[in-house]
């Protein structure tokens, strides 16, 4: 798994159609809590051709939590400096298991980024030479070692689900190598059910099955523990839509609120917001309106839930599905101008982002493979990265293929836009019809269901599963 970035490159072997969470629900950074540890040691050494003094100390090794859309820094979760040899060690607090992002800097500048996972009692061992980090990095632990086997599944599967499309694969062998993979993704969480690698693959295999085995597709949701918030959001998300698609939206929400009412604390109340989302989607206007306003009325005091409610007010009111997009203009990196009017008479997909932001650098290639799906249907896809320079732009491309227009920095006013887009987190994407109108704002997490929004506004009615 080549998680390095030169300034910003992303995590690679991610399936294209999964909605990979690395975070349902982020916990605060509470003092008084009791934060898990993991111990990270390696050597950290320079290419003699650049540096032949030997002397590798200095380097300095950091985890820091970012908090807020414009990526403020918070905790430092992780410090570290080579000695003389490049050896370092030192231990990682940290609030819960998941993904985390290191940085590789010396004399003040930032050389490297690379992601990996932090669970508690793991020990990480990380080497690598300067400065080509990604042909030279070791990493590993019990951890991440295990995501290493997921991505290599994922890495299968995508193959298939690439003759797939291609047509290579037809017929009843489509449903067969569905079934396969998503047999080989479950055996991984039965053997490793505690790790985020087995979660990963729980969450994968259910679903490979939507969509053509509800009842696999089923068992397996109702096999994975409630007290996971992954795995309840997942059951959330997968249910929700195949009670709404077999049965319509009133036996969808009576399920939603069966699930609503066996959790509780924060995780309720994350529900409770997906909820009135559903209603949001499906234009009931007059339910989201008291959905809503009972939620206020219950979590109105609370500072997160009073967030969250501001940010929906605004939502509602500017970019409510079938709204006007709202205007914009930006200037691409190739110098091609590219607006709501430029826009007009296609579908596209607007995204803002980080372009070190962790979940997005995951979720690329799964947009690549959207981008190879959909542009054949004249959809555009435009991102605009907020918080970068562009140089940092021009080096996120350097090894990468640059298919869709990248907004320049300096061309757009970043904190208008975000304003404007109410933009919170990273990333945010709005699908756009041919006549300008919205079809759903997405956040984070939220990438599966692009999806299903490209389909209802191409009015797709394929029944291939796999897209």
């Amino acid at each position: 798994m080549n998680r390095f970035t030169f300034g910003f490159k992303p995590l690679a072997g991610v399936l294209m159609m999964l909605l990979v969470i690395q975070a349902c629900g982020k916990k605060e950074a509470d003092p008084e809590e009791e934060w898990m540890e993991t111990v990270i040691r390696g050597q950290v050494t320079v290419d003699p051709e650049l540096d032949d003094t030997g002397d590798y100390s200095g380097i300095r090794l950091l985890i820091r939590h970012l908090d807020g859309v414009q990526g403020e820094r918070s905790d430092t979760l992780f410090y570290a400096e080579t000695d003389l040899d490049g050896f370092y060690e030192g231990v990682a607090r940290y609030p819960e298991r998941n993904f985390y992002a290191l940085s590789l800097r010396r004399s003040g500048d930032e050389l490297a980024h690379l992601s990996m996972v932090l669970a508690p009692g793991d020990t990480v061992t990380l080497n690598a030479q300067l400065p080509n980090v990604a042909g030279t990095m070791e990493l590993s632990s019990y951890e991440n070692d295990l995501i290493e086997q997921y991505d290599r599944l994922d890495l299968g599967v995508n193959r298939v689900l690439q003759f797939i499309q291609a047509g290579v694969v037809t017929g009843d062998t489509v449903y067969t190598e569905l079934q396969k993979w998503s047999d080989l993704f479950w055996t991984l969480y039965d053997d490793h059910p505690q790790t985020m690698a087995g979660a990963y693959g729980a969450v994968t295999s259910a679903e490979l099955l939507e969509g053509w085995n509800p009842e696999g597709m089923l068992e397996r949701m109702e096999a994975m523990p409630s007290d996971n918030d992954l795995f309840v959001h997942t059951k959330f998300r997968l249910g929700s839509r195949y009670y709404a698609e077999e049965y319509g939206l009133n036996r969808s929400l009576e399920w939603i609120d069966g699930l609503i009412a066996e959790t509780e604390g924060p995780l309720k109340r994350s529900l409770e917001m997906d909820r009135i989302r559903v209603l949001y989607d499906s234009l009931r206007v007059q339910q989201v309106a008291e959905a809503f306003e009972e939620f206020r009325e219950e979590y109105g005091e609370d500072s997160d839930a009073q967030e969250w409610i501001e940010r929906f007010e605004v939502d509602l009111a500017t970019l409510a599905p079938g709204a006007v997009m709202p205007d914009f203009e930006v200037v691409s990196l190739d110098g091609e101008t590219v607006s709501r009017e430029s826009l007009l008479g296609q579908a596209y997909l607007l995204e803002f982002t980080r372009l070190n932001d962790a979940l997005y650098q995951a979720q690329f290639d799964r947009t690549i493979a959207l981008y190879h799906i959909y542009s054949n249907s004249d959809v555009e896809f435009v991102t605009i990265p907020l918080s970068s320079t562009t140089i940092q732009a021009e080096a996120f491309f350097e090894e990468r293929p640059k298919f869709w227009p990248i907004a320049r920095p300096g061309t757009f006013d970043a904190d208008l836009l975000r304003e404007r887009f109410n933009v919170h987190t990273m990333p945010t994407r709005i699908l756009v019809d041919p006549n300008g109108r919205v079809i759903r704002k997405y956040e984070g997490e939220e990438f599966n269901d692009i999806i299903h929004g490209l389909r209802q506004v191409l009015n797709d009615n394929l029944e291939d599963p796999t897209l």
